[in-house]
């Protein structure tokens, strides 16, 4: 399959597509398919760029054995930059395997740089902009698992997964995978090329706001039920379908008309919860809160109002917390006995 190119990719930017790469040498010199890097552009070249497609091949089972990433970031137009970088993976140790599906081997990244300079060189490419994967459960555990090996810090990025976000938006599939998704869309790619795979995830996120006629993946995460994850120092929250228990007892309390009004003090407000509680539990917590009209949160993120912190709690969301409070966040950290207090 990675012999030529099945098609020429018919949406971005078309200046770098495969057949403008292609050098004039004969074609017995030409490099295949996957192995044409292509380079990232000048970071003012993505100033409208308001979300980047990411994805990952690996050259073994493990997560943290990236041997090539795919880059496509995205603006109101829809893809408008591709880049492609080969990755030595720690050890230059590869599956027979993986390179099966990629067709990348220890050879081809004999002379490439390990992931700590790559990942140097695209972070302010990532900075300030979505992370969008297809199926973000894997490229994001690339990501972390790759960065804990080297002990490199987390990126501070929402998650948005096209994969989840198709389940919703386009209900009746025979499965979700890219290749199905781009198919169903009319879209043409080569599969398990980074550079290919990350462009169409781009693709995919960008015909599901037009579609919508949406502008941003928020207002569409709100609309068909999705809780965007986020990555940050010392913790993730993935990108899923929001829980349907926690959907049903909103639905119930609202059809009983038992939400309090505007005027209650934890109207509005975004909840998270870490550690034990010692009055209910952490479910019954949540209802309550709800109740009054609160929304209930799995994560700190930006839009968090109140932590709230029970006995044991975990070190992650303390720390998320205070990150947040650091870079201007409203949100307030407090104990269970004011919680309770709120809750009136």
């Amino acid at each position: 399959m990675f012999r030529r190119l099945t098609a020429l990719l018919s949406h971005g930017d078309v200046s770098q597509t495969p057949e403008t790469q292609q050098p004039t040498a004969p074609v017995a010199s030409v490099l295949p398919y996957h192995l044409r890097q292509v380079p990232l552009p000048p970071l003012s070249d993505i100033s409208s760029s308001w979300g980047v497609a990411i994805d990952f091949e690996t050259a073994t089972s493990l997560r943290e054995s990236p041997c090539a990433i795919g880059l496509a970031w995205i603006n109101p137009a829809g893809v408008a930059h591709r880049a492609y970088k080969l990755i030595q993976p720690p050890d230059n140790d590869f599956d027979p395997f993986n390179i099966s599906f990629h067709g990348i081997g220890p050879e081809h990244v004999a002379n490439e740089p390990e992931f700590p300079q790559v990942w140097a060189e695209i972070l302010p490419y990532l900075t300030g902009r979505t992370l969008i994967a297809h199926y973000a459960a894997f490229d994001l555990g690339v990501i972390r698992r790759t960065l804990d090996l080297y002990g490199l810090p987390y990126p501070d990025a929402p998650v948005f997964c096209t994969r989840n976000s198709s389940r919703l938006v386009w209900p009746g599939l025979p499965d979700y995978r890219l290749p199905t998704v781009a198919s169903h869309l009319g879209y043409e790619f080569v599969h398990h090329h980074a550079g290919d795979d990350a462009a169409a995830c781009g693709y995919v996120a960008h015909r599901q706001l037009a579609d919508a006629n949406i502008k941003t993946l928020e207002e569409l995460a709100a609309q068909i039920g999705l809780h965007i994850g986020e990555i940050g120092i010392g913790s993730y929250s993935p990108c899923t379908k929001v829980r349907s228990i926690v959907t049903e007892r909103i639905s119930q309390i609202v059809s009983a008309g038992s939400v309090s009004g505007p005027s209650h003090p934890l109207f509005g407000k975004s909840l998270v919860f870490t550690g034990e509680l010692r009055s209910f539990t952490r479910h019954d917590a949540a209802t309550r809160a709800i109740a009054c009209g609160a929304i209930c949160q799995d994560n700190p993120t930006k839009t968090t109002s109140l932590l709230v912190v029970g006995a044991s709690p975990g070190a992650g969301k303390l720390q998320k917390a205070r990150t947040l409070q650091s870079k201007g966040s409203a949100i307030r950290v407090i104990s269970e006995a004011d919680f309770i207090s709120l809750l009136g």
